[in-house]
């Protein structure tokens, strides 16, 4: 024996040990009907052939050192660790999905709320206050309802998108968001009804989440600018429904209501007094003026003037404040202006509400820093021009001008002028 052999209590290689030590690669001692090993921890313990009861340690041949003068008993077998007290007590292997009230996350979702949390939530509101709302308050909100979870886990993994926009994974990325899609909106729809259904009893962080919800639907269920297809809806028209749809979400408890929930930052049209006398440009008001009494739109008159009224207030905002955060806030916020009637002869495409919105989607474009709108203006004045064709070509010289610039000190020039 070389002096650099240590002896090893003495041992065999269980050749016909149980199931269960062959299955966990350890020492099985062999004993029947059941082993030391399984009636330790319980477990299920068979032979497959007859064996030798209770082997006596002194038949055990002792160990002989190899040429190297190693140990030649094998480093899996298990027995090195036999004295270490509870070494082989079974443990439960970590889960891969984080355990909520709401269900499992799983990995994938996990990465897009580490993404909401790191690269989304300042990019979807206007000022440092409300993109603290959805730092903070929201997560919570979205972690007790879960219609609003599906909804920023969909927002997120649409922002993935538009960062990377040629990755090799951007079809799968794709689907996912159409699942959080679908999940999202019809939990919310189940929600809905159950607010409206029963209002005095309404959990308040519910009727809270339905609020931020309707808000982050419109970027949610936001167009893709690039490759959406020139059929489909325009995505302004989409805004005009849902504001109206949280309209309806407000008469639950009531506007006042709104004040003291922790979302109300991002429901503010507007932060600073406006002083300037608002105005609008000459060919819109004669876009109006001209109407017939014989028309179908004379009867939506007032609607439109009520939404002239508003963007006329963009104009005077710009003159008094510049281009930033204040316009920005009155800008977005706008459609909540558009009444039902409004709404619905837009969604009909009739030529004077559209060319409205066109000249809305000007002052859109002036927004700076939330990627859900990048191309949307453009994109958009260009198909109602498509729409209302070359009848009405004069009234829409100012927003087919304004796509054929990129610097926005220029549409801002054109706006005042």
């Amino acid at each position: 024996m070389t002096s650099d052999f240590v002896t090893k209590r003495p041992h065999k290689k269980s050749r016909a040990g149980c199931q269960t030590c062959k299955t966990k690669k350890v020492k099985c001692d062999e004993v029947q009907p059941k082993c030391g090993f399984c009636e330790k921890r319980n477990l299920t313990c068979v032979y497959t052939k007859t064996t030798r009861q209770n082997p006596s340690p002194s038949q055990r041949p002792s160990p002989q050192p190899t040429e190297e003068g190693s140990n030649p008993s094998s480093p899996h077998s298990g027995d090195e660790f036999d004295d270490v007290p509870g070494f082989w007590d079974l443990v439960t292997i970590p889960r891969s999905t984080l355990n909520t009230d709401l269900g499992n996350l799983s990995p994938l979702d996990l990465r897009m709320m580490h993404h909401w949390s790191t690269a989304t939530w300042n990019t979807l509101a206007v000022g440092p206050e409300n993109s603290s709302v959805m730092l903070m308050h929201v997560p919570q909100l979205a972690f007790e309802n879960d219609f609003l979870l599906n909804c920023i886990l969909g927002i997120s993994s649409l922002h993935t998108e538009y960062l990377k926009p040629f990755a090799p994974d951007k079809a799968l990325q794709k689907r996912q968001t159409a699942i959080y899609q679908v999940k999202a909106l019809n939990g919310f729809r189940e929600s809905l009804t159950r607010l409206t259904q029963d209002s005095t009893s309404a959990n308040p962080l519910s009727w809270e989440a339905a609020l931020i919800m309707a808000i982050l639907l419109i970027i949610l269920c936001h167009k893709d600018h690039e490759t959406g297809d020139a059929e489909d809806e325009l995505s302004i028209l989409k805004w005009l429904v849902l504001y109206r749809g949280l309209s309806s979400i407000f008469e639950v408890k009531g506007y006042e209501a709104v004040f003291k929930t922790g979302v109300y930052p991002i429901f503010r049209r507007e932060i600073k007094i406006l002083y300037t006398t608002p105005v609008i440009p000459r060919h819109l008001l004669k876009l109006v003026e001209e109407v017939s009494p014989m028309e179908p739109d004379f009867e939506c008159l007032e609607s439109y003037c009520k939404f002239l009224d508003a963007l006329s207030t963009l104009y005077a905002c710009l003159q008094q404040f510049g281009n930033g955060d204040e316009l920005w806030i009155r800008t977005i916020s706008l459609p909540s202006y558009g009444t039902q009637q409004f709404c619905n002869v837009s969604r009909e495409k009739r030529p004077r509400p559209l060319i409205i919105l066109a000249h809305f989607l000007v002052f859109l474009k002036l927004v700076n820093g939330l990627w859900w709108l990048d191309g949307m203006s453009d994109k958009e004045i260009k198909g109602i021009a498509e729409i209302v064709g070359e009848e009405w070509a004069p009234y829409m010289q100012v927003p087919l001008a304004a796509t054929r610039m990129s610097n926005k000190q220029e549409i801002v020039k054109m706006l005042l002028s």
